[in-house]
């Protein structure tokens, strides 16, 4: 009889589509190898869909769902009432837990205890550290816990403060810094208390103080077929993500104008696309996709997959996708962060605006090139970021545990 193990994870985990719910998918399948598991969803960083919820169903012995709007820390509820936003953020200063995290309180606390009651567990596993204190608040003393970070939340959010302080923001600047504080608070007091902490960067593990690498990881794919036009360019990913957001952003004010290939087109592709994405995306060749069920005919339709990411932690999905559909790649040096690609082999690598558009009309001049460090970057994933190897190495890592 297998050990039993309970999963918390703040969305739903999915083979496929969103980046942070492929990691949760990676987890819940590598622990469903060694471990009878529960599975918690407190959604507060991702729906929860009927597709997501079956194909988790059929790694999990039971799936529960958490209301979190019925389990908001009412002081955060009464902080952010408070309208002078001087007063707002000192109160927050002195709340001390990220926002993100005050929708596991002890409310969802109890909720999880009601759930799982009668259930004895070998293995209490979190996902993200703002699921920490909750995972934590469940054992006895006789559980092995263990923590996927996935990123450095603290260093996301500085970077966004610093992107908001550029463009004059500062209120919302001062925010983001308190929300970074906070989550470098939280990581110091939980993360001593797990015993196997996770990471999908070697840049954040050394950061975080030598955790254990766990790398993001994309299924192989048969030999990616090609049918691009040689002028379009894709963005897939979340825009509700705000590191998504400001990365199309930030390419539709910087360099799209920049461009100068006649009959250049811009696809990006990804849900919750916030009004100022909506407005920015009405121009001549910009087409603001949405959400999409299959990314296949999207990957095969392009010429450059772009990542012109400024803000964030561990490592992008979208690249690993890019690579194993044999798209070539124009990011900047943090977009490729972690996963050991190299400018002028596998990719093109620039971090001004001047210097991205620079690349990606090299990019597009050169389709021996692209298709060069194409093959280059689909054999390195291949070799490092494989689903099924990486997988099979965290389960043994589970095992290890007991």
């Amino acid at each position: 009889m297998k050990p039993s193990a309970l999963m918390l994870a703040p969305a739903m985990p999915v083979r496929q589509g969103n980046g942070m719910a492929m990691r949760l998918g990676q987890f819940l399948e590598a622990m469903a190898r060694e471990f009878e598991v529960d599975l918690i969803v407190a959604p507060v960083a991702g729906a929860v869909t009927a597709e997501g919820a079956r194909w988790a169903e059929s790694f999990a012995a039971r799936v529960s769902v958490l209301d979190t709007q019925a389990t908001l820390d009412t002081h955060l509820a009464l902080i952010m009432q408070v309208a002078d936003p001087q007063e707002r953020a000192q109160a927050f200063a002195r709340f001390g837990l990220p926002s993100l995290a005050a929708r596991l309180t002890t409310t969802a606390a109890l909720r999880c205890i009601e759930v799982t009651s009668g259930r004895g567990y070998d293995l209490i596993h979190a996902s993200r550290s703002y699921c920490a204190r909750l995972a934590l608040s469940l054992g006895d003393g006789r559980q092995v816990f263990s923590l996927d970070l996935d990123e450095d939340d603290e260093r996301v959010f500085s970077a966004l403060a610093a992107i908001d302080a550029r463009h004059g923001q500062e209120e919302a600047s001062a925010w983001r810094r308190l929300e970074a504080q906070a989550f470098g608070q939280l990581v110091k007091a939980t993360v001593p208390r797990f015993d196997r902490v996770w990471v999908s960067s070697p840049t954040d593990a050394a950061r975080l103080g030598g955790l254990t690498v766990t790398p993001n990881s994309i299924e192989a794919a048969p030999r990616p077929r090609r049918r691009d036009d040689g002028r379009t360019l894709l963005f897939v990913g979340s825009l509700g993500y705000e590191p998504n957001e400001d990365a199309v952003a930030w390419f539709l004010s910087a360099v799209w104008p920049r461009l100068r290939t006649p009959g250049l087109r811009l696809r990006v592709v990804g849900p919750d696309a916030p009004e100022r994405l909506r407005r920015m995306s009405r121009r001549s060749g910009v087409e603001l996709v949405g959400w999409a069920a299959d990314l296949r005919p999207h990957y095969e339709a392009a010429t450059l997959c772009i990542a012109p990411v400024r803000a964030g932690a561990g490592t992008r999905i979208k690249l690993l996708e890019a690579a194993v559909h044999g798209v070539p790649i124009v990011s900047t040096t943090l977009g490729a962060e972690g996963l050991g690609m190299a400018d002028g082999r596998h990719l093109w690598l620039a971090d001004t605006s001047a210097r991205f558009a620079a690349s990606i009309e090299d990019a597009l001049s050169r389709p021996s090139e692209r298709r060069r460090r194409a093959r280059a970057a689909r054999a390195w994933v291949a070799k490092h970021f494989d689903r099924a190897n990486v997988v099979a190495r965290l389960a043994a890592e589970f095992r290890s545990l007991l």
